[in-house]
């Protein structure tokens, strides 16, 4: 480990460290397990995606050591240049899609904090720290909002569904009556004329096997986005990352078959009572049958029959997660950014702040366009064979 800084707050020490320290792989897995942590903040997720994409990013893990030298705080960050300047990024959205400080239950969590954020003004090593996807009932983001020099947006929102029931039959009888009919007449219409199997995966060999059919379903259902289709190192991470969550069992990977043939899966977490919607994709082919809203209704039916007491939806607000929730609560998310004195970090910022979010719409709103798609695809194609 290598310390950067000797930060006073009560008596604490602030240092940054390699991902691969022996230390800090066994203070971080003693953290989480104490503190029962989202899976995509334990040691084994992070790893896997800063192993298999250190070529975008560099991995700068900022560790707060107590007086007697043990770590009691973790924050895993990023550091990556944009337009000649270095950016401090709170581990990327690729690598987690909430941010989190891992603290010590043996820490006052608020010496923690503010000792970080004292190491994050230093401006050491970066010009512009950035912090995406905070959650505005986390510790941090309490933290953040009282430091002047940062600016805030808010990014996106959760939106989360509480089953508030013992059973499908009268979790179902909460839903809107529309929506509720739908759903019961869309199964019993599939189900007369077809099998249906739920394949829970839950071991990460399973999830290898897997793979191929995943991948099949994916790049069928994207296959007209503007976004290159993924490559195949994106798997082999996400396999590295789900391997400890399936075995933990706070990870699930279910698989839609009908008649036998793949049609749909979901990727989703388990946390303290609720499960985690990751990822969802279904095959175009059974787009007629509402295979999306059946996915969803089959593994809730399971979920509800195992106890779990919701979902989170994650990031996104649409109508189709809207029509699961009985009574709606949100989790906003925000994006929050600061930068050392100087014209160009200081316009940056604003530009991250202010700007980005219309411009990136507005290039959104042209790709729309069937013909420029594959213009799109090559030259994100191009910048990720470079390494940008």
């Amino acid at each position: 480990m290598r310390i950067d800084q000797c930060a006073s707050v009560a008596d604490m020490r602030v240092f940054a460290s390699s991902v691969d320290d022996p230390a800090l792989k066994r203070a971080w897995n003693n953290i989480e397990r104490q503190g029962d942590y989202f899976a995509q903040h334990s040691y084994s997720w992070f790893q896997a995606w800063a192993r298999g994409l250190g070529c975008r990013y560099r991995p700068y893990i900022i560790c707060v050591a107590d007086v007697t030298g043990a770590i009691v705080g973790i924050a895993a960050f990023c550091i990556q240049r944009a337009f000649g300047m270095r950016v401090l990024q709170a581990a990327p959205v690729r690598f987690g899609d909430f941010f989190e400080v891992l603290i010590s239950p043996s820490a006052e969590a608020p010496d923690v904090l503010e000792a970080l954020l004292d190491h994050l003004q230093s401006f050491r090593e970066w010009d512009i720290v950035r912090f995406d996807n905070v959650s505005e009932s986390s510790p941090i983001y309490q933290h953040l909002t009282t430091r002047a020099n940062y600016i805030q947006r808010q990014s996106t929102a959760c939106l989360i569904a509480n089953f508030q029931a013992a059973s499908w039959t009268e979790y179902l009888g909460l839903l809107h009556n529309k929506h509720r009919r739908d759903v019961l007449r869309r199964r019993k219409v599939l189900e007369k004329s077809a099998t249906v199997k739920v394949n829970c995966i839950r071991a990460g060999h399973e999830f290898r096997d897997a793979i191929p059919t995943i991948r099949r379903i994916y790049e069928e259902r994207w296959a007209d986005d503007y976004w290159p289709a993924r490559p195949q190192a994106y798997y082999n991470c996400l396999a590295d990352a789900l391997e400890e969550p399936l075995s933990k069992g706070v990870a699930r990977v279910y698989l839609i078959e009908i008649n036998g043939d793949p049609a749909a899966y979901e990727i989703g977490f388990l946390n303290r009572g609720y499960y985690y919607d990751w990822q969802i994709a279904h095959r175009p082919k059974y787009q007629e049958l509402s295979i999306g809203v059946l996915t969803i209704s089959y593994i809730t039916e399971q979920l509800v029959a195992e106890g779990c007491t919701g979902i989170n939806f994650m990031a996104g607000v649409y109508d189709y997660k809207l029509k699961w929730a009985p009574t709606p609560e949100f989790d906003r998310l925000y994006s929050l950014f600061a930068a050392r004195s100087g014209a160009i970090p200081q316009l940056y910022v604003r530009y991250l702040s202010k700007w980005r979010d219309s411009l990136q719409q507005s290039y959104k709103n042209m790709l729309d366009r069937p013909l420029t798609r594959p213009i799109s695809r090559t030259i994100l194609r191009l910048r990720a064979a470079l390494g940008h």
